[in-house]
């Protein structure tokens, strides 16, 4: 196949017959490069480290999928009360202006005095920010929930939808694999997509890892 994303580095390829093959030709510019000018390194080669390396992460955002989705199943109902006390405290609030608004007209009728008036918009105006702050609190507490459930997160959906793979197509390879930096035969590194939405999912994975020791 013809590989994409082999450009970190300054990369010298020849096209054999029926592959190719690569050296790093940056040392000969930067001392200090990790990267052999000596040593070839043949596409099939680089192919067959690159297709492991993504079963890997194909395998690792599976098990997260998976996982997400049992913590989703187990957090939805407290994540569904959460939203219904913020609903009713929503109405406290829009009764509390209500009320307000009201009273303010009873003020101007003359049905009540300036004393009671005041007392009573204190009052309302006190309902409303304790409802207000309850909400922001509550919020949080959502938020922090649908974290745990890894909602929407683009490394495992894009990875665990490849289960199953049996060999790199160009357009994968596109999808998944930002770079690849080849240094020598035995020194291959490989830069996946959407690392961000990895890094997200490392502590539920360790989580795990921590409950399953327990267990045994």
């Amino acid at each position: 196949m013809n590989l994409v994303g082999i450009n970190s580095m300054a990369i010298q390829a020849v096209h054999l017959k029926h592959e190719a093959k690569y050296y790093c030709i940056t040392s000969k510019v930067n001392a200090t490069s990790k990267c052999s000018a000596t040593e070839w390194t043949f596409e099939n080669e680089i192919t067959k480290v690159i297709f492991t390396a993504l079963k890997k992460q194909i395998t690792l955002a599976d098990k997260a999928r998976k996982m997400l989705e049992t913590r989703t199943s187990q957090v939805t109902p407290s994540i569904e009360k959460l939203y219904n006390e913020i609903a009713q405290l929503e109405q406290l609030i829009d009764k509390s202006r209500t009320d307000k608004m009201m009273l303010w007209e009873k003020y101007h009728m003359g049905d009540v005095t300036a004393d009671v008036f005041k007392n009573e918009i204190e009052k309302s105006d006190m309902q409303i920010q304790r409802c207000e702050t309850q909400i922001s609190e509550l919020q949080k507490q959502i938020i922090t929930f649908e974290i745990e459930t890894g909602r929407e997160n683009v490394f495992v959906e894009r990875f665990s939808k490849q289960v199953g793979l049996k060999q790199l197509t160009p357009n994968i390879v596109d999808e998944l694999i930002f770079e690849v930096k080849i240094y020598s035969s035995d020194h291959i590194e490989i830069i996946f997509n959407f690392v961000d939405e990895y890094e997200k999912i490392i502590p539920l994975l360790n989580t795990s890892k921590r409950k399953q020791k327990r267990k045994n």
